[in-house]
C-alpha cells in the first residue's frame, strides 16, 4: 500500500510518522494515545517498508533555506525526479508513506505546485490530511530560529484557512488523480496517535 500524508507546515509530521513506522515495525505502544483503540490483530501483521519526507527530501537536495524562491518548473521537476526515485526504489507491492504538502502559503496567497502525472505513477491508495489545533501549529512555527523562514510569518487566520485549502485540495486529488476511480481520503487528528494512522 503507498499512502500520501498531506498538511500543513507545523505538523512536525516527520515525527508522527517516524512513531507510526516504529509501532509497526518494532511494536512500540508506548507513544499511542490509550483512548484510541489499538487492533492488535492489525498491528501484529503491520509492516512500512519506507517512511518518507518529500519535503524535507527536497530541501536537502536543494540546498535552499527557501526553496519556493525557486522557479515554478525547477520546482515541479525537483519534486517529480524525487517522487520518480521514489517510485523506481520500490515494487508497487511494498508499504510507504510520503508525507508532502499539496499547497503553499507565503505573501498572503496559497498555491498548488505538484505534477500529477508522478504523482499518478506514485501509485497512491490513499490520501491522510494530517491536521492539529492552530494554536499548537503557530505555537511551533514562531519558535523556529531560521530568520528565512517564509512560514514565520502566518497568523492564526492564515492556519486556519491553510488547513482548509489543504484538506479542499487534498480531497480533490483523492476523487482526481485517476481517471476510472477514486481513492479514499481521510482527516487525522495529530492527537490521535500514530495507531489512528496505521489502522487505515
Amino acid at each position: 500500500m503507498r499512502v500520501v500524508v498531506s498538511g500543513q507546515s507545523g505538523l512536525d509530521k516527520r515525527t508522527f510518522l517516524s512513531q507510526v513506522s516504529q509501532l509497526c515495525n518494532k511494536k512500540q505502544v508506548d507513544e499511542v494515545d490509550k483512548s484510541v483503540l489499538l487492533d492488535e490483530a492489525a498491528l501484529k501483521d503491520s509492516h512500512i517498508d519506507c517512511v518518507f519526507d518529500l519535503e524535507n527530501e527536497f530541501q536537502k537536495k536543494e540546498g535552499s533555506k527557501n526553496y519556493l524562491d525557486m522557479n515554478e518548473s525547477e520546482f515541479i521537476n525537483g519534486k517529480k525526479l524525487l517522487l520518480e526515485e521514489l517510485s523506481n526504489s520500490y515494487p508497487i507491492d511494498k508499504n510507504i508513506i510520503m508525507a508532502m504538502h499539496f499547497t503553499y502559503f507565503r505573501k498572503r496567497s496559497f498555491y498548488h505546485r505538484l505534477d500529477w502525472k508522478s504523482l499518478r505513477k506514485f501509485s497512491p491508495d490513499l490520501i491522510i490530511t494530517l491536521i492539529d489545533d492552530v494554536n499548537k501549529i503557530h505555537s511551533k512555527i514562531i519558535k523556529r530560529r531560521d530568520p528565512d523562514d517564509y512560514v514565520r510569518s502566518v497568523n492564526l487566520h492564515d492556519l486556519l484557512v491553510w488547513r482548509e485549502v489543504e484538506i479542499m485540495t487534498s480531497e480533490i486529488i483523492a476523487q482526481n488523480l485517476y481517471e476510472d476511480r477514486k481513492i479514499p481520503h481521510y482527516i487525522v487528528g495529530v492527537n490521535h496517535g500514530p495507531q489512528m494512522l496505521y489502522q487505515f
